[in-house]
Protein backbone atom coordinates (compact mmCIF):
# COMPACT_ATOMS: atom_id res chain seq x y z
CA UNK A 1 0.00 0.00 0.00
CA UNK A 2 2.37 2.78 1.04
CA UNK A 3 4.54 1.90 -2.33
CA UNK A 4 1.25 2.72 -4.39
CA UNK A 5 0.76 5.99 -1.77
CA UNK A 6 4.11 6.87 -2.78
CA UNK A 7 3.62 6.65 -6.25
CA UNK A 8 0.76 8.34 -6.21
CA UNK A 9 2.26 11.28 -4.65
CA UNK A 10 4.99 11.43 -7.01
CA UNK A 11 2.30 11.76 -9.57
CA UNK A 12 0.52 14.43 -8.41
CA UNK A 13 3.55 16.30 -7.40
CA UNK A 14 4.97 15.83 -11.23
CA UNK A 15 1.44 16.90 -12.22
CA UNK A 16 1.73 19.85 -9.75
CA UNK A 17 5.37 21.02 -11.61
CA UNK A 18 3.69 20.16 -14.83
CA UNK A 19 0.93 22.73 -14.63
CA UNK A 20 3.47 25.21 -13.15
CA UNK A 21 5.75 24.81 -15.93
CA UNK A 22 2.59 25.48 -18.28
CA UNK A 23 1.69 28.43 -17.15
CA UNK A 24 5.23 30.21 -17.18
CA UNK A 25 5.55 28.73 -20.46
CA UNK A 26 2.52 30.52 -21.63
CA UNK A 27 3.83 33.62 -19.57
CA UNK A 28 6.70 33.81 -21.23
CA UNK A 29 5.10 33.16 -24.63
CA UNK A 30 2.86 36.40 -24.07
CA UNK A 31 5.45 38.42 -22.88
CA UNK A 32 7.78 37.47 -26.40
CA UNK A 33 4.87 38.74 -28.14
CA UNK A 34 4.31 41.69 -26.61
CA UNK A 35 8.11 42.52 -27.27
CA UNK A 36 7.70 41.59 -30.72
CA UNK A 37 4.60 43.87 -31.36
CA UNK A 38 7.10 46.84 -29.32
CA UNK A 39 9.89 46.44 -31.62
CA UNK A 40 7.76 46.36 -34.62
CA UNK A 41 6.03 49.45 -33.38
CA UNK A 42 10.00 51.03 -33.30
CA UNK A 43 11.18 50.05 -35.91
CA UNK A 44 8.35 51.34 -37.83
CA UNK A 45 8.79 54.83 -35.61
CA UNK A 46 12.63 54.76 -36.90
CA UNK A 47 12.06 54.81 -40.68
CA UNK A 48 9.51 57.45 -40.02
CA UNK A 49 11.89 59.62 -38.60
CA UNK A 50 14.86 58.38 -40.83
CA UNK A 51 12.92 59.16 -43.67
CA UNK A 52 11.82 62.99 -41.71
CA UNK A 53 15.76 63.14 -41.10
CA UNK A 54 16.40 62.87 -44.42
CA UNK A 55 13.95 65.03 -45.81
CA UNK A 56 15.36 67.74 -43.41
CA UNK A 57 18.81 67.04 -44.91
CA UNK A 58 18.28 67.59 -48.42
CA UNK A 59 16.20 70.65 -47.35
CA UNK A 60 19.32 72.01 -46.33
CA UNK A 61 21.26 73.93 -48.77
CA UNK A 62 24.19 72.80 -50.06
CA UNK A 63 27.00 73.95 -47.24
CA UNK A 64 24.99 71.98 -44.58
CA UNK A 65 25.85 72.67 -41.44
CA UNK A 66 29.56 72.25 -41.58
CA UNK A 67 30.51 75.29 -44.15
CA UNK A 68 31.84 78.18 -43.14
CA UNK A 69 29.31 81.11 -42.74
CA UNK A 70 29.35 83.10 -45.74
CA UNK A 71 31.16 86.20 -44.03
CA UNK A 72 34.54 84.42 -44.19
Amino acid sequence: MSDSASLLARIENLEIHMAHQDDQIESLGETIEKQWREIDRLSLALKQFTGRLQAVEEAVPDGGPDAPPPHY
